[in-house]
């Protein structure tokens, strides 16, 4: 059976990312700026759903980002939708991504604190 990543350059291979919940609190905020901290380490969002990234590359790839144990990969591989492949043909778009604690701050003072302030105005004026 042939190998349909063959023209594949293996970014799916090369970070693991793991869900996490939406941020809304600013400590919140602050545990992602902790994870940008981090060299290798970011935070996006993609559909609406938040990820902590870890880039690191998988044990079984090698040097031409091809899989070495591709007819016995784990399901999570197997598992893997090929529609949203991030090769040479597929699509990357994130919604929001953080590499680096600054841009958490800034995304928080100017995207976050507004949103927040202007819910406790109009949960004033309701109360009024």
């Amino acid at each position: 059976m042939a190998n349909p990543c063959d023209r594949c350059d293996g970014k799916c291979c090369r970070y693991v990312a793991i869900e996490i919940d939406e941020p809304v609190t600013k400590s919140d905020f602050d545990d992602i700026r902790w994870y940008t901290a981090h060299r290798g380490v970011s935070v996006f969002v993609e559909d609406g759903c938040w990820y902590v990234n870890f880039a690191t590359r998988c044990n079984f790839l090698n040097s031409d980002n091809k899989c070495d144990i591709y007819e016995t990969r784990p399901k999570i591989c197997r598992n893997h939708d090929r529609s949203e492949c991030e090769g040479p043909d597929g699509h990357y778009c994130l919604e929001i991504e953080f590499r680096h604690p600054r841009e958490v701050e800034e995304y928080y003072t100017n995207v976050v604190k507004p949103k927040l302030a202007a819910k406790r105005k109009r949960k004033a004026r309701k109360k009024k």
